[in-house]
């Protein structure tokens, strides 16, 4: 039995991160700096090996020059259109319209009463992707949707995605 987290083909997440690191030019050695992440840790994220934080995805989409929501989409679904709001708000909100308690929450997506708690009270707002995916599943949702906006980008670092005119 395969222990891959329900929902996410990390080799697929990985090819595709690949994919939009290539598409910006990128190398490897470029994004690790930009990141503040070690460049063996990037290879091993697009050869499917790990798992990606929000946090990290944050990062890499910034390094990238594209929206976090923009990321999760292309790996994970469509975009969230209501506000910005933080993770915590999100699976709350969305849980309390679904009309679940925290423990049933916790047993749709395969974790635990303590892991829904810490989110929704803000301690954990940097679930791995598999989590993330999970806790769409239970709320009836896509992973973007979760996303919270992108913090303001850090001074130095590439300015907000442009599109070309269609």
């Amino acid at each position: 039995m395969s222990s891959q987290p329900v929902g996410v083909d990390l080799s697929w997440a990985g090819q595709t991160l690949r994919a939009l690191r290539e598409g910006r030019g990128l190398s490897q050695s470029e994004l690790a700096r930009r990141t503040g992440s070690p460049r063996t840790y990037l290879i091993a994220l697009e050869q499917g090996k790990h798992e990606p934080s929000l946090d990290l995805l944050g990062r890499i989409a910034t390094a990238l020059g594209y929206p976090l929501r923009e990321v999760l989409w292309a790996l994970a679904g469509e975009p969230y259109a209501d506000p910005a709001a933080p993770l915590a708000a999100r699976v709350r909100l969305r849980r309390e319209r679904l009309g679940l308690r925290p423990a049933e929450l916790a047993a749709r997506a395969g974790t635990t009463r303590a892991t829904v708690s810490q989110i929704e009270g803000g301690v954990n707002a940097n679930p791995g992707l598999g989590l993330l995916v999970r806790l769409a599943a239970a709320l009836q949702c896509c992973p973007s949707e979760l996303a919270p906006e992108p913090a303001t980008p850090r001074p130095g670092g590439p300015g907000p995605a442009t599109h070309p005119a269609g």
